[in-house]
């Protein structure tokens, strides 16, 4: 329970920026002396530090409280397809540092020494570094750091973690994407219930679930995959051989395949025709998204294709988990409000009458630091609770 607490307290102090010890008590409903004692061993530990004295509403003004960024932070990767992103960022959210670079066609072990090769050349030094947080799509073990199944980059039980484990001496952490922008959005977002659904939609479709605070994984890691939830009955063929995937239709490169598909039957119904002059490789997702908003009927037909999807994919989770919130991000829906809002209507019109309240379904707040944050709240969740 205090493990608990040290964490609830060093993100009360995050969101703050600053604060004293009695606005930490009030707002987790925890004593005057636990919190004492969880604020003495994170300074002790170094995760946060005095900051100046604060304003009295009578008695002795109190002393105010900051996350420490001027001396513990987390090398945090973010690898995907195409691309792999490193930095350095503060306990508080400050990216310190940061390197993106792109990816040509490498999979499997070529895939990984590229990136240990590029991952060493970012690390100067491990000086005050608290962890090393490594995030990519895929289903993976935590515990032990392996990456089970990746069929994009072709990695199958692959023990990432121990190779990292024998070049560097601080802790490592392994994890899911998702996983780690539903925890972000816990800790570090604008959302912090305890039961919430995460979903990204881009390249592929990715899924994150919190139940009761902490990220439920089910027996092989593979829990949240939502992505190869099945919404079209002997549908399109999925690269994990089902069918009928909701990430077959609604990821970029379906909706892109879609679009390219009735341009060329239909090329008078739509600005996208113009935009590209018959070069299609040109469509881009903001380019879509911009058409969605100027109400071209070629993309709003394939948005509420898309959202009707969605919806059911949705319909589905909420009758069996009843999430308190489901968020949404990614190319496919960041700045996609038509959408938001129609996967909301479908899912008001079509859920069980008994789920009686509005269904909380939002876009992340975290935007485009979600993926470094992701990394980040990773360590910070185990790391902390190590005050104590």
């Amino acid at each position: 329970m205090l493990n608990r607490i040290a964490s609830q307290v060093f993100h009360t102090i995050r969101l703050q920026r600053k604060a004293s010890k009695n606005l930490i008590s009030v707002q987790n409903d925890v004593s005057a002396t636990t919190v004492n004692t969880v604020v003495q061993n994170l300074l002790e530990n170094n995760f946060i530090q005095e900051d100046g004295i604060g304003h009295s509403t009578g008695g002795r003004k109190p002393l105010l409280y900051k996350v420490n960024d001027d001396i513990r932070y987390v090398i945090c990767a973010s690898l995907k397809d195409h691309t792999m992103t490193f930095a350095k960022v503060s306990l508080g959210g400050i990216v310190l540092d940061r390197f993106t670079s792109s990816v040509q066609s490498l999979t499997g072990e070529a895939y990984i020494q590229n990136f240990l090769q590029q991952l060493d050349q970012f690390i100067a030094h491990l000086d005050d570094c608290m962890a090393i947080s490594v995030i990519l799509p895929g289903v993976i073990e935590a515990d032990r750091g392996v990456v089970l199944y990746n069929a994009q980059l072709k990695i199958y039980e692959y023990p990432l973690k121990q190779s990292l484990q024998q070049l560097y001496a601080v802790p490592i952490y392994i994890e899911n994407d998702t996983n780690s922008f539903v925890t972000a959005e816990r800790y570090m977002g604008a959302l912090h219930e305890e039961n919430m659904l995460y979903v990204t939609i881009g390249d592929g479709v990715g899924g994150g679930l919190l139940v009761n605070g902490s990220i439920h994984r089910g027996q092989h890691g593979a829990a949240g995959e939502i992505g190869h939830m099945t919404v079209v009955q002997n549908g399109v063929l999925c690269s994990c051989n089902n069918r009928g995937c909701l990430e077959s239709y609604v990821s970029w490169p379906a909706i892109r395949g879609r679009i390219i598909s009735l341009l060329m039957a239909r090329r008078s119904e739509t600005c996208l025709h113009e935009w590209v002059d018959d070069q299609y490789e040109k469509i881009t997702p903001e380019m879509f998204i911009r058409a969605v908003q100027n109400d071209d009927p070629l993309s709003i037909v394939i948005n509420n294709e898309v959202a009707e999807y969605v919806a059911t994919a949705f319909i589905n989770v909420l009758h069996l988990l009843s999430p308190d919130t489901i968020v949404l991000s990614g190319k496919v829906v960041q700045g996609n409000d038509q959408l938001v809002t129609r996967v909301q209507q479908i899912v008001e019109e079509r859920k069980l009458p008994a789920l009686a309240s509005k269904t909380n379904i939002k876009l992340t707040s975290l935007s485009e630091e979600v993926e470094l944050f992701g990394a980040l709240s990773v360590a910070c969740s185990d790391q902390i609770p190590l005050a104590q």
